[in-house]
């Protein structure tokens, strides 16, 4: 902490070293640049997310958080800028919604970041040439050789580049949602990303997806089930519930007393508190416990005796008032495990 903090009156008082070190630093990048949607401290799983971010070790991170969790402020703003910007320079950085609407107001949150963050332009740019053509789902920034492009689900992405450079970062952002639900729709998702999204990037291509605990066949939790089984190299799957499994909260700096987190919990359906932020499909029945979910029962090819007991358990989720009160139990019996 004090060598931080010898370094925060450093970076503060010269620009050269401020620039040096947030170009290195994606941690120093957000917590100077973007320090205006820091409201609070961040915890240790925003760290862990700044380290997935900027290592060069992995080429697909998946992450699943808990709403309000900070997750596309860091990973999806702030990260998509400072690939550009910092030592990582990529050149053709591709942004997925869910929506159209969704698609522009990232891309608004970005282009906004460029135009008015006078510290970020004083050390980093200028970033916008009387050449450069700013839209309203794409923005190229020529000095740098660099393009975002923002796009929704299901666009074909095929082809997609910026002068010779095929994408090298894609971040897909809550590309999925609790409308589309079936089965179908849930197959459809997933072949688009394995068959459209995946093959846009090249080597080096780095995929980070972000979302939330929508269904035990959802993407995120089909990506989890590949990278268990080892299909895709070189990468990593976190899942961050607004409470661990000693019922400890994740971000106390914000969540800070039981009464505050009480008040939260007041302003949400039941079901919506226990799946997008414990990230549990039953009470008490959390997806990252692997001895719970059978993990044969979560690939993409599932067995056809098998798709109504998903369907059921689903079913079950959303309507049926006995799951609040057998929770774990009944998942239990449905399964047979």
């Amino acid at each position: 902490m004090l060598q931080k903090t010898k370094v925060a009156e450093q970076l503060t008082n010269d620009r050269r070293i401020r620039r040096a070190v947030t170009q290195e630093s994606f941690w120093w990048f957000l917590h100077l640049f973007f320090i205006h949607y820091l409201d609070y401290p961040l915890a240790p799983f925003h760290e862990e997310m700044i380290h997935l971010a900027e290592s060069d070790e992995y080429e697909m991170v998946v992450v699943m958080a808990f709403r309000e969790s900070g997750k596309s402020t860091i990973l999806n703003a702030a990260y998509a800028l400072w690939a550009i910007l910092g030592r990582q320079q990529k050149k053709c950085v591709v942004i997925i919604s869910n929506t159209q609407v969704q698609a522009r107001n990232h891309f608004a949150n970005i282009k906004q970041e460029l135009e008015s963050n006078e510290l970020l332009a004083n050390d980093l740019g200028p970033f916008r040439s009387d050449e450069d053509i700013w839209g309203t789902y794409s923005l190229e920034l020529q000095q740098l050789g660099a393009k975002i492009i923002s796009v929704s689900r299901g666009q074909s992405i095929r082809g997609l580049r910026h002068n010779k450079h095929r994408p090298d970062l894609i971040i897909c952002d809550d590309v999925e949602d609790t409308i589309h639900q079936s089965g179908l729709e849930q197959e459809e998702l997933y072949r688009w990303f394995m068959d459209e999204v995946m093959p846009t990037g090249t080597e080096g291509t780095k995929y980070v997806v972000l979302g939330n605990l929508i269904a035990m066949t959802s993407l995120l939790m089909r990506l989890r089930k590949r990278i268990n089984d080892g299909e895709h190299q070189k990468a990593v799957f976190r899942a961050y519930p607004f409470t661990d499994a000693n019922g400890q909260r994740l971000w106390p700096q914000r969540f800070s007393t039981k009464r505050t987190v009480d008040e939260f919990k007041k302003k949400l359906p039941e079901d919506v508190w226990e799946r997008e932020y414990l990230l549990q499909l039953y009470p008490g029945f959390t997806i990252i416990l692997d001895d719970v979910l059978p993990t044969d029962m979560i690939g993409p090819e599932l067995p056809p005796e098998q798709i109504p007991i998903i369907k059921k358990m689903q079913r079950y989720h959303i309507r049926s008032p006995e799951v609040r009160e057998s929770g774990i139990a009944l998942a239990r019996k449905e399964f047979g495990i």
